[in-house]
This record gives C-alpha cells, sequence and structure tokens, in this order.
C-alpha cells in the first residue's frame, strides 16, 4: 500500500470537524451542528476505505457520500428555515444551564 497524503489529510479533517461538529452538539444542542458532525463521520469513513486502498465497495462508498451531503443539506436547511437564529437560541440555552 502507498502512502497517499491527499487521503490522510481528508481523514484528519474529516475527524477533526466530526470531533467539533459533536462537542458544539453537547454544549450547545445545536441540530446543525450534529448534522454536520454525522456528515463528516461519513465522509471520514469513505476516506478511510481510500486511505487503507479496500477495493470493491463503490456503491457503500457513494451512499455514505450521498447520506453525508444530504445531512450538510439538512443543516443548512434548518439555519435557513430559522433564519440563521439557531446559533443565537443555542447559546441562550447554553447561558441558562
Amino acid at each position: 500500500m502507498a502512502y497517499d497524503s491527499v487521503s490522510a489529510i481528508n481523514l484528519v479533517f474529516a475527524a477533526a470537524i466530526c470531533a467539533i461538529g459533536l462537542v458544539d452538539y453537547l454544549k450547545l444542542r445545536s441540530k446543525p451542528a450534529l448534522f454536520i458532525s454525522v456528515a463528516f463521520f461519513f465522509f471520514w469513513v469513505t476516506h478511510m476505505i481510500s486511505f487503507f486502498g479496500v477495493t470493491g465497495l463503490d456503491l457503500p462508498v457513494l451512499a455514505l457520500r450521498i447520506l453525508g451531503y444530504a445531512s450538510v443539506i439538512s443543516a443548512l436547511f434548518v439555519i435557513w428555515s430559522s433564519g440563521g437564529k439557531t446559533a443565537q437560541a443555542a447559546e441562550k440555552k447554553a447561558k441558562r444551564r
């Protein structure tokens, strides 16, 4: 297996964004943060598959990436439908605790 630096970087950043989104969700109960975290978990899994050179998983990788993009779209829809007020509401909720 040859070392693929692009896959390694994608793997690290996907894991970092997933972790940050999860921490934000746990702290503020922000649904968009949870959706982003889930999306980047799916992306992380596909990057792991790519990094380790696993073959024959084209359909599952495609499905995971579609789910990831759908999660990002869901997060953006929640923000859009709330008029961008989700962050302020989450901060107020966190301060009350």
